[in-house]
Parts: C-alpha cells; sequence; structure tokens
C-alpha cells in the first residue's frame, strides 16, 4: 500500500460515497456527522472526511459486499404505480404532497444534493488550501446541478428551498437555463412548456 492525499484519490471522480469501506482516526470526526435526513448522506461525509485525512491508504482487497434490499429508499427499479410504502417521519412532508414513490423520490433526491451542496459550501470556506477549495468547489457545482435534475422541483417544492439556494448561485454552471427558469420562475415555465406542448401537437397534426 501507499499514501495518497485526498485530491489524489479523488481524481476526477463526480462524486464520491464512503462511509464503511474502511477505517479512519476517530479524532478526524470532530463534529463531522451523518445527516440522517437526506439521500446519500455518505457523499458529504465522507468527502468531508477525506479533505480532512492528512494521509491516506487503500487496501487492494475486497472487504466490504453490498446487500441489494427491495423496496429500499435508494431502489432504482420503480414504476408509476409503485406504492408508497412506509417512509420516515422526516419525509412525511414529501410523501405527502408527491404521494407515490416515483414521484417524491428524485424530489428527495434534488432536496438532498441542495442540502449536501451547503454543507460542502459551509466546509469549503474554513479551509485554507486552495488547491483542495477548488476540488471541492467541484464537487458542489456537480450537487448543484443534481439539485435541478428533477423537473417535478419546478412544480411542486414542500421544503420551500428557493432560498436556501441563493448561496450556490455562483455554482450553477451546469444547471440548464430552462432548469433554472422553472425554479425561480414556476408559472413561466408552465406557460412556455404548455405554449411548446401545444406547438408540438400542431406540428404532428399537420
Amino acid at each position: 500500500t501507499r499514501s495518497f492525499d485526498a485530491i489524489e484519490l479523488w481524481g476526477d471522480k463526480k462524486w464520491f460515497h464512503w462511509v464503511c469501506k474502511g477505517a479512519f482516526n476517530i479524532d478526524l470526526l470532530n463534529n463531522l456527522r451523518f445527516c440522517p435526513t437526506i439521500h446519500a448522506e455518505d457523499t458529504p461525509f465522507g468527502i468531508i472526511l477525506f479533505a480532512k485525512a492528512k494521509q491516506i491508504k487503500l487496501l487492494n482487497k475486497q472487504l466490504y459486499i453490498y446487500r441489494i434490499r427491495a423496496n429500499s429508499n435508494c431502489e432504482y427499479n420503480m414504476t408509476q404505480d409503485s406504492p408508497l410504502l412506509a417512509y420516515p417521519p422526516s419525509l412525511a412532508d414529501i410523501a405527502f404532497e408527491f404521494r407515490n414513490r416515483i414521484n417524491y423520490r428524485p424530489y428527495y433526491y434534488s432536496y438532498s444534493s441542495m442540502y449536501a451542496s451547503l454543507g460542502l459550501l459551509d466546509f469549503m470556506q474554513t479551509l485554507q488550501d486552495n488547491a483542495l477549495k477548488d476540488r471541492i468547489r467541484l464537487f458542489i457545482i456537480n450537487f448543484v446541478e443534481a439539485a435541478f435534475e428533477d423537473e417535478k422541483i419546478c412544480h411542486k417544492n414542500p421544503r420551500h428551498t428557493r432560498e436556501l439556494l441563493k448561496p450556490l448561485k455562483p455554482y450553477m454552471q451546469k444547471v440548464r437555463f430552462s432548469r433554472k427558469m422553472g425554479y425561480y420562475a414556476p408559472w413561466l415555465y408552465r406557460v412556455l412548456k404548455k405554449a411548446q406542448t401545444i406547438k408540438n401537437k400542431i406540428k404532428s397534426d399537420c
């Protein structure tokens, strides 16, 4: 094994998930904890943990087995009629608004990406290492793009996240203009989208 720093280990990865694939010095935790109410809570946790580490070593051994559990919050194999199964109290507002797993899950993912972006932004602002700050900035840009990924966020927003996104405006380089419009001017987005639908229908009928 050899030692790595976080930037070398991350390489050009768009995401970095880490929680139970190794051991770490507990002193690195300090006040670092999971946020139990977001999707993929190991992503911001792992990024910050590795950024704080002075030395990282890899073992080229399979020590971890991933078990796929049916009906988990991470399941992607869903259809429009997938039932709304049991959900934690922290998701009650989202589940009530969307009523359906295939509808509420993308919103939950977008909300979680926004929340992770804000956490990484707070952490980045404490760093002195410019190279590390630049690399964290790239993670934030990817998270912000994911926060706008779900079109449903343009129509329903039970957690009223528009105000929370204000600090993230400098990191929206990858967010499509139409998604920004849908989020910040949903009424205009709906009008334009309806007009486009009518236009397409007229074309198909001609």
